[in-house]
């Protein structure tokens, strides 16, 4: 996109060299000669909301490549029994509400230890934010299941980052 009057262009933090780069005159006020939405790109900037940039099976991919074990035993009754299940779920209920889904599947492997759990919240409860669990063995909320759990780890983004209203019950 275009820049104009001393704004900032191109891209910081992304390692990305200058291929070309083109000026255009343009009478003083007139119109850029394409769009000027977006400028300046900063990767040290996620947006929480916004259209995903990552599919389930790049998400299956890495956690896979960590090597940790899926449990399968434990959310094979609660509606992802693997791990292609569970990132599908991420997947359609990050979408759901306008919120990016490797956000949510990024909080969700922090907060669990790439669902390893070992800390307050169990792997049981479905509660892959952390939601309530403030320390000191308070566990924090019970989820009935994995969609649950993450419809409201999800909408609990969405209202740190959105004023529009959530769009499914919990």
């Amino acid at each position: 996109d275009w820049a104009k009057n001393g704004e900032s262009a191109g891209t910081a933090g992304y390692g990305y060299r200058t291929e070309a780069f083109q000026v255009a005159l343009v009478e003083k006020g007139g119109a850029a000669p394409g769009a000027t939405a977006e400028p300046f790109k900063d990767a040290s900037v996620s947006n929480i909301m916004g259209a995903s940039q990552a599919s389930a099976a790049q998400m299956v991919s890495r956690f896979k490549a960590t090597g940790h074990p899926y449990p399968a035993s434990v959310y094979a009754s609660k509606g992802a029994g693997t791990i292609e299940q569970f990132c599908q779920l991420v997947v359609e209920e990050a979408n759901a509400e306008g919120v990016r889904a490797e956000v949510l599947f990024c909080q969700a492997m922090k907060e669990t230890g790439w669902l390893q759990f070992g800390g307050d919240v169990k792997v049981g409860q479905c509660n892959f934010g952390g939601l309530g669990a403030t320390g000191g063995g308070v566990g924090g909320a019970t989820f009935p299941d994995v969609r649950t759990g993450l419809r409201a780890q999800v909408q609990h983004l969405k209202l740190y980052a959105s004023t529009a209203p959530l769009n499914n019950d919990l």
